[in-house]
């Protein structure tokens, strides 16, 4: 993924969750504690169980989608949620992937060499 500004906030350290979405250390800035989705995507792109990451996924997309469906009635939103949505969704679809290509070699490695979660 691509960032597109991450700039310095208080001085604590910032975490670019998409081009549009920035968490800073000290909890003070960023537009992500702002939307009722965001807490479930945050939980995907930081699981680092791979056993544990698609139903992660599974469950923001779920939470996107429905945000969207409400947008979608209510004509409502600020282009800027609009946007993290949109990159949100793009996000996931990155993560899935890589899930897929985990889980994929990990039904090609013989069930002794795998590691163990």
């Amino acid at each position: 993924m691509l960032f597109a500004h991450v700039s310095n906030c208080g001085g604590g350290q910032n975490t670019a969750i998409s081009p549009r979405v920035l968490i800073c250390g000290d909890g003070r800035c960023g537009l992500a504690n702002e939307y009722s989705w965001y807490e479930s995507y945050k939980a995907a792109v930081l699981e680092t169980d791979w056993t544990k990451i698609q139903g992660r996924i599974l469950r923001a997309e779920h939470e996107i989608h429905e945000r969207q469906i409400v947008l979608a009635k209510e004509q409502g939103g600020t282009p800027e949620e609009r946007q993290a949505l949109e990159d949100a969704v793009n996000g996931l679809r990155g993560l899935m992937n890589d899930a897929s290509v985990w889980q994929s070699r990990q039904s090609n490695v013989p069930p002794s060499t795998r590691p163990s979660v």
